[in-house]
């Protein structure tokens, strides 16, 4: 099979990789960059982001109107929603994998995440209102706080049901062809694990992919990850596990309950629901 020819190049890297453990993997940090640069390179994003930078610039809220020319608020504007944003999406998500991670519930991870986010926000303007205005920064500090909490509030957690409600992307051309439209779980994976993929577990509102060379965490619906990688010939074993099948390498027994062990060495559960088509992979192998 593919994933058997890609072994050896994959063992080979293995030392490399485990060097560079100690410089980049994959915590809370690895993840909320790469989340951003996936955010940063969105044509939509900058187009939002535009948008409202055009209606503030207009509208001149704040007094701004009346102390600012169009072009000196479209430039102050601009410097409070790209700074403000990229401040508090950056603590938020850092902070809500950070303690997702470490087991608290996924609402109160990201309500966590979207409070902690308010402070830099809130720090951010104080600075930008003290620069320009050269008003005294605690208390603006104080002033922005009240604002910044319920609005990151309301961002956080509209960012993150709306990408839950993302419809399932289709993972083969229509007709049948066999030819894979680009992964949306490959372009969140970092380069260096690869895209030998071994197995898929769900985690809350996130995905951990693992390869031969490591792991990542993509945010994702398992039932979206199964159907964007469905060209790998994979299946699922569990309501949150799913293997591909030519990394599973055999089934054992324990106390009436099933495991598939796959080639990283992981034991991965069977679920009942999921029982016959395991059992049918084997007796077919």
């Amino acid at each position: 099979m593919r994933c058997e020819n890609h072994r050896v190049a994959q063992a080979r890297k293995t030392d490399y990789v485990n060097r560079m453990d100690k410089f980049a993997n994959d915590g809370p940090l690895t993840f909320t960059l790469r989340e951003m640069q996936g955010l940063i390179r969105s044509a939509r994003f900058w187009a939002v982001i535009a948008s409202i930078v055009a209606i503030l610039g207009l509208a001149g809220p704040f007094d701004s109107f009346s102390t600012m020319s169009l072009a000196e608020r479209t430039f102050y504007w601009a410097l409070v929603v790209v700074g403000s944003f990229a401040a508090g999406l950056f603590v938020s998500m850092w902070t809500t994998v950070s303690t997702e991670g470490a087991g608290l519930a996924p609402p109160l991870a990201l309500l966590m995440g979207s409070l902690a986010a308010a402070l830099p926000i809130a720090a951010y303007n104080g600075l930008v209102q003290m620069v320009f205005f050269g008003t005294g920064f605690p208390a603006e500090f104080v002033e922005v706080l009240p604002y910044a909490l319920v609005i990151s509030v309301i961002v956080a957690f509209t960012y993150r049901y709306a990408r839950d409600d993302e419809p399932e992307p289709p993972a083969i051309a229509p007709g049948g062809t066999g030819v894979a439209v680009p992964s949306a779980v490959f372009e969140k994976l970092p380069q260096r694990i690869g895209r030998d993929v071994v197995s898929v577990q769900a985690q809350d509102h996130y995905v951990k992919v693992t390869t031969p060379l490591g792991s990542a965490l993509v945010l994702m619906k398992l039932s979206h990850a199964e159907r964007d990688l469905a060209a790998l010939d994979g299946l699922r074993v569990h309501r949150s596990w799913w293997v591909r099948k030519c990394h599973v390498r055999r089934l054992v027994r324990t106390d009436g309950k099933l495991t598939v062990e796959t080639s990283d060495g992981a034991s991965i559960p069977v679920g009942r629901k999921y029982r016959e088509q395991v059992l049918s992979l084997f007796e077919t192998a």
